[in-house]
């Protein structure tokens, strides 16, 4: 049971990290892509959401 709560822990602390990330990087933007053509803009921080 520790351990799976420790493992608990470290994925919250994933996604916060994420979260974080996603929010910090939501205006820098990259180019979407779809069957290797060009398609809608996106962002690294869609990219962190994901």
């Amino acid at each position: 049971m520790d351990e799976i709560r420790k493992i608990g822990g470290l994925t919250d602390q994933l996604f916060q990290l994420l979260i974080r990330l996603a929010n910090q990087h939501k205006n820098v933007l990259l180019t979407g892509y779809t069957h290797f053509q060009i398609a809608m803009p996106s962002s690294f921080g869609l990219w962190f959401g994901a």
